[in-house]
């Protein structure tokens, strides 16, 4: 056996091991007594209104500087305290002075957990390739619209193949420094090795402009979806709309395969993400995932932990639906503007937290109790209505978007 077969062989073990423990509640329980994470207190000036900001974070490193570039304008203090488990990072919160808790987890969630930290699941994005691609494109938002007239009026050539020379140029020239570009120290390169096996089951889709290759897609087959893996760009002008033509020629080529459904991977439950908008504006559906999400927790009402909550909506589950949070400073709260601003497919409600005096709510109800009690318990609800803030409640359901 070839030393890459036996690689093979070790990996599908090692998932397999892994759903197992995923999967099974006594090994859950014992997860979080054993499994060791980083803990890091984080001072500094937020991005909105450049006020102070305690944030003590657990989790991965890829994620605490995904964080810092979220919130942060500038960063005075990151202290280490080491690594802890998940059961003991609830005390050790407590310990610890600090504005907000953000708290990383893998795996299925504990009821300890989710009982002291409200879940903001990571998100998948989809789109069901079934309708015309007409029908298609009119459910993207009009800036896409004008994009993809622009990739269709242009002379961009695509390609499916196998090659292995055209796999390295990819991996090489374009997915490498793209991503290297595009997210820093928080990047996340997946490996050649495992992107060549990927390549290997499937295949690659390139972009050309004229001779030249200016974008591709990895993706990956499983039943009649096709999944996106990884994206790649050469650097020049034109860049962006490059790797829209890249998702423009692959919805058309998945349809003429029988594809029914691109899913276009994962982001952050942050919509101040521009990659959570940009996935928004093709008029996709996401749904959560159950092995990966952040918790968070306000353990305080300072002018920081305002200042980050309206300049980042956040996406939260509440009794199995994904609602997603904003807190606004807006004279007259309008159900229309609201929905156009923060709808997408597959989410069920939106929280307005604004000041009593500032607002005239329209079309708006109060909080259910489940949701009211969500707010109490994670965002300190009650001493935001000491400050003059309330919340309600827009529904996206049928009669909202017809309405708009």
């Amino acid at each position: 056996m070839s030393i890459s077969g036996a690689k093979r062989i070790i990996n599908r073990v090692l998932l397999r091991a892994r759903a197992l423990i995923v999967g099974s509640p006594f090994l859950r329980r014992f997860r979080t007594r054993i499994c060791r994470i980083d803990c890091h207190l984080l001072e500094g000036k937020t991005k909105g209104n450049g006020r102070e900001l305690r944030a003590l974070f657990f989790g991965r490193s890829e994620s605490l500087h995904y964080l810092i570039d979220l919130i942060y304008s500038e960063l005075h203090q990151t202290k280490s305290f080491g690594r802890t488990t998940l059961k003991n990072a609830i005390s050790l919160s407590e310990e610890i002075p600090s504005d907000v808790v953000f708290a990383e987890f893998e795996g299925v969630i504990s009821n300890a957990l989710s009982r002291h930290f409200l879940i903001l699941p990571h998100l998948t994005w989809t789109m069901d390739i079934t309708p015309s691609l007409e029908i298609l494109i009119s459910k993207m938002k009009r800036l896409r619209r004008r994009c993809m007239r622009v990739i269709q009026e242009s002379h961009y050539t695509y390609e499916y193949t196998n090659s292995a020379d055209k796999f390295d140029f990819f991996y090489d020239r374009m997915y490498v420094p793209y991503v290297s570009r595009k997210h820093g120290e928080s990047s996340t390169i997946v490996s050649k090795e495992r992107s060549r096996e990927k390549f290997q089951r499937s295949g690659l889709f390139l972009v050309k402009s004229g001779e030249e290759y200016v974008s591709g897609i990895l993706f990956s087959r499983k039943n009649r979806t096709l999944q996106c893996e990884l994206l790649g760009m050469s650097h020049g002008n034109g860049r962006e709309l490059a790797g829209q033509a890249a998702l423009l020629g692959l919805i058309k080529w998945a349809k003429e395969e029988g594809f029914t459904q691109i899913d276009y991977g994962r982001t952050m439950p942050f919509a101040s993400d521009g990659l959570f908008w940009y996935k928004r504006t093709w008029g996709m559906q996401i749904e959560p995932l159950s092995d990966l999400a952040f918790g968070i927790h306000l353990r305080t009402l300072s002018d920081g932990v305002l200042d980050f909550l309206a300049s980042n909506p956040f996406v939260f589950v509440c009794s199995s639906d994904l609602t997603i949070l904003a807190l606004l400073d807006l004279a007259d709260i309008d159900p229309k503007a609201l929905y156009r601003r923060y709808y997408s497919s597959g989410l069920r409600r939106l929280v307005v937290i604004h000041q009593m005096d500032n607002a005239k709510m329209r079309g708006m109800s109060l909080p259910e109790n489940v949701l009211e009690r969500s707010l109490a318990t994670y965002l300190q609800f009650e001493e935001l209505q000491k400050k003059n803030y309330c919340a309600h409640v827009l529904t996206f359901d049928e009669s909202t978007r017809l309405s708009t």
